[in-house]
């Protein structure tokens, strides 16, 4: 049965993954954003165009560092939660055994 629950949850577990990556680079970006708030920065680089730049500059850096990096977030939250999807396919298995047999009894 815990083999069919993997099998089952593995389209649960991928989203799941991809959601705690996201999660990570979420983390990064706020990080990164905090860090370059720390910097001073001269008057005439500091435009509404250059704010957008450091924006996009640090949300494309926060992805690449989540995707390529490994700074444990998303392996904890994917550790974490897959438990609980692999539980749910489990207990949804054993359900449908019992409603199973009771079709063929009644």
């Amino acid at each position: 049965m815990a083999v069919q629950a993997a099998q089952r949850a593995t389209p649960k577990l991928q989203k799941l993954r991809e959601a705690a990556k996201g999660i990570e680079a979420i983390f990064v970006k706020e990080l990164v954003s905090q860090m370059r708030k720390s910097v001073h920065h001269v008057a005439i680089g500091q435009s509404m165009g250059a704010k957008m730049y450091d924006e996009m500059f640090d949300q494309a850096l926060a992805e690449s560092a989540a995707r390529k990096s490994n700074f444990g977030i998303a392996e904890v939250l994917t550790k974490q939660f897959s438990k609980e999807v692999l539980s749910q396919e489990i207990t949804r298995l054993e359900r449908e055994a019992r409603t199973a047999r009771i079709d063929i009894k009644g």
